[in-house]
């Protein structure tokens, strides 16, 4: 009984306010975003408070601070109205007749492994289906999936906030390389002659900030930036320290860099499988544990009843398998 006396009194309009000083922090923030008065979300704001008894903003140093009822009950009401307001919207998806295009961030690596089967697939089965690829930064990831601009990201990840869902596709694992011919090869492989030569690093969001073990901490969301683990852990665990010339944002560059070079890399195996098969790249037969990360497609909660979205999901997944 009481939760109907709730609903009878609260305005749906006035949890999109609730969203919109939750992200911006602000109410001038808010009324921009929703092309209000300032005003009518102070009133807006009123209104909901002695719905739900709660302060839920309060002015502090970093503009209107969310109280800890307001943090409980960001992720509901964020993931309640958007699955409301889809599935009022949502036609019927048909993925063999529909005509649609959808957007994924990605690191060159899901460009390069992921990509190519999912076109096979969908050329066969959903010819109308477009894919549209953004590359997938420290700038961009959590923004264009807040504002829609993206379906889903790919990469590998630590931590994602709760507004975001994780759908593990596939496992990676990494391993060392160099050219044919190179001068490690002449005698065995030990973790100290990997010192002798440079190495060259991927850093995939291009910012030089590597954080911590590998990982870039963005707005709460730990993302994996550097996939070398014999540099990262070199100091702490033999005093070891690693020269690395050369950092590039992209892993489909260094099968050329060490083609004319003496460095070595980390690559994720998948991308390097062919230059090894046909003889270019070498992979280095060493006592070291191999560093194994799941890929995941990470969305947006909002879309977890979406059928489209959903099935692209279990497309991606269906793929997987047979890379």
């Amino acid at each position: 009984m009481e939760d109907k006396l709730i609903l009878r009194r609260v305005d749906l309009n006035l949890f999109r306010v609730f969203e919109a000083v939750m992200h911006h922090r602000s109410v001038n923030g808010a009324a921009k975003e929703l092309n209000l008065t300032s005003s009518a979300i102070s009133h807006a704001l009123a209104r909901l408070r002695r719905v739900l008894d709660d302060e839920l903003f309060v002015v502090g140093s970093a503009g209107m601070e969310p109280t800890p009822r307001a943090l409980e009950l960001a992720p509901s009401i964020s993931g309640g109205m958007d699955n409301f307001l889809t599935t009022l919207s949502e036609e019927y998806f048909d993925p063999a007749r529909s005509v649609r295009t959808f957007t994924l961030a990605a690191t060159d690596y899901a460009a390069s492994v992921l990509i190519p089967p999912l076109i096979r697939f969908l050329s066969e089965n959903a010819p109308q289906i477009s894919i549209r690829v953004f590359p997938a930064n420290q700038f961009d990831a959590l923004k264009f999936l807040d504002e829609r601009r993206v379906d889903l990201l790919v990469g590998w990840f630590a931590n994602i906030p709760t507004r975001l869902k994780r759908t593990r596709l596939t496992v990676e694992y990494g391993d060392l390389v160099v050219r044919a011919g190179h001068p490690i090869l002449s005698t065995p492989v030990t973790i100290e002659r990997l010192f002798d030569f440079p190495h060259v690093v991927v850093e995939l969001t291009g910012s030089g900030e590597q954080g911590v073990a590998g990982f870039l901490n963005d707005q709460g969301m730990a993302r994996r930036t550097w996939f070398d683990r014999v540099v990262i852990e070199s100091v702490a665990d033999n005093g070891l320290v690693a020269h690395v010339p050369l950092t590039v944002p992209h892993y489909s560059v260094v099968p050329h860099i060490l083609a004319q070079t003496d460095m070595i890399a980390t690559m994720p195996r998948r991308m390097v499988a062919e230059s090894i098969r046909v003889g270019s790249l070498v992979r280095l037969d060493i006592d070291y544990k191999t560093i194994e990360i799941s890929v995941e497609a990470v969305s947006h909660r909002r879309s977890s009843s979406n059928s489209s979205n959903k099935w692209l999901l279990s497309t991606l997944k269906d793929v997987c398998k047979n890379i």
